[in-house]
């Protein structure tokens, strides 16, 4: 029996707290590839307007996961009028690039393998340029 507030594990390791932060993540992509599809269509032929679906080539190409950080930090608004917070944005960011390269992990083209340390740097660059343009 499993103690009070305790988190539930299954048997390949993940919790529903994990499984929730996956869902919540693949909703705010899907939301950006929506919001791309409205602002940019060579982008949204290229990318498409589900994530899952996303093809390897540009899934594993920094290009969506920079814009994919702008509408986090710029356009997205959580409830319609809250900009997420700074954490927030990391741990989201962090995780759809998480979800692709755990996708992709068996990719044997170079081009395509996820570099998830210098997305991690550009975002971090786009963070501080928000919090430069709050001061």
């Amino acid at each position: 029996m499993a103690a009070a507030g305790s988190v539930v594990m299954s048997a390949d390791g993940s919790s529903d707290s994990w499984e929730n932060n996956k869902t919540n993540q693949v909703r705010l992509a899907n939301e950006f590839l929506k919001h791309i599809s409205t602002t940019d269509s060579c982008l949204s032929a290229k990318w498409g307007e589900d994530w899952v679906s996303v093809r390897e080539e540009a899934a594993c190409n920094c290009e969506i996961y920079e814009h994919f950080a702008t509408f986090l930090c710029f356009t997205y608004k959580k409830n319609g009028d809250k900009h997420l917070a700074i954490s927030s944005i990391r741990a989201v960011w962090g995780g759809v690039i998480h979800l692709a390269s755990q996708r992709f992990k068996a990719s044997t083209c170079p081009e395509t393998k996820v570099r998830p340390l210098l997305w991690r740097a550009r975002l971090l660059l786009l963070l501080l340029l928000r919090a430069c343009a709050l001061l």
